[in-house]
């Protein structure tokens, strides 16, 4: 079933006029007609008496807040003893909240259930909380760090949802089998001008076809505007358009040599060298992007990949 034809079924939970059933949905009058007209072919919907109701039972499988608690109690167990993020691969994970906050985001926008969702890279362990969830078709993750690998595969079998695990670097080929086989991608790339691209590039290949949707972090804290722009022109280069932004929904936390700063050339001298300076809160916070994919028709870039530094 369409994403379209499940949020049409989830809103008419009680007969309603075509227009208060527009009001609740975010698609076009072209795709909200052409989806009516196939859940009626199907005999899933009528109108009676000048209003659209359902004519079968439907399940509106929604992530309740009881639900969310219960998924953040055993995800804060099960993540115990996680690998430390290393400078290496430029990793620092969100917090425990930032991950409910993706499952949350996810399920708004009808990307959770009965999706396919890919994560190139998890460092994060957003794969431990979509399975946890009992949601998704089928999740997966393509990750470069062996630790978080077998940190992965050792709590699989608390999993509600089978996963997954490929080990994967982005600087090489998409595996044939994750190619055009996913509803949802997702990814907090490097922000980086090559590791973006590089990042992206891949979550796009994954992409089963138009209507799909690429999920993505990007940061004010490291990503100045013209930067932002430059992304911007790169996806609608990939024939994605971008349908909402979640501003600072991600905190995270860093390793204990804070690359971000020493990157940015005179941040030294305005902390205390004596410790008085250190952070006692997540301050490093980015948004969440979600594009979805419009053209299958737009070439993908030729970027250069293979050996290549996509850290600086």
């Amino acid at each position: 079933m369409l994403r379209i034809e499940r949020a049409i079924l989830s809103r008419l939970h009680h007969p309603m006029a075509f227009y208060e059933l527009v009001s609740g949905l975010d698609y076009d009058l072209r795709s909200i007609v052409s989806a009516l007209n196939g859940l009626g072919d199907k005999g899933l919907i009528q109108v009676r008496d000048g209003l659209i109701e359902r004519t079968v039972e439907f399940q509106d499988r929604r992530l309740t807040e009881a639900a969310l608690d219960a998924v953040r109690r055993e995800f804060d167990r099960l993540t115990r003893e996680r690998p430390e993020p290393v400078v290496e691969f430029d990793q620092g994970y969100v917090t425990v909240e930032s991950v409910m906050n993706r499952l949350r985001v996810l399920d708004s926008r009808d990307d959770l259930a009965d999706a396919s969702i890919l994560l190139v890279g998890d460092d994060d362990l957003t794969s431990l909380a979509l399975c946890l969830t009992g949601l998704p078709a089928r999740v997966a993750v393509a990750e470069i760090d062996r630790r978080l690998l077998d940190f992965l595969d050792r709590r699989r079998q608390d999993l509600l949802v089978p996963l997954e695990l490929y080990e994967y670097d982005v600087r090489s080929p998409l595996p044939t089998k994750l190619v055009g086989a996913f509803d949802v991608s997702f990814c907090d790339p490097l922000e980086t001008e090559q590791g973006f691209r590089l990042f992206i590039m891949r979550c796009r290949e994954a992409l089963v076809g138009p209507g799909a949707a690429l999920y993505f972090g990007l940061t004010d804290v490291e990503c100045p505007p013209e930067r932002w722009l430059g992304f911007q022109e790169f996806l609608v280069g990939m024939g994605l358009r971008i349908t909402d932004l979640w501003r600072s929904v991600h905190r995270y936390v860093l390793p204990q040599q804070d690359f971000v700063l020493e990157e940015i050339e005179g941040a030294r001298k305005y902390i205390s060298s004596d410790g008085q300076g250190s952070p006692r809160i997540p301050w490093y916070h980015s948004s969440l992007v979600r594009a979805e994919l419009v053209s299958v028709d737009k070439r993908l870039p030729n970027i250069a990949s293979e050996g290549a530094d996509i850290y600086h």
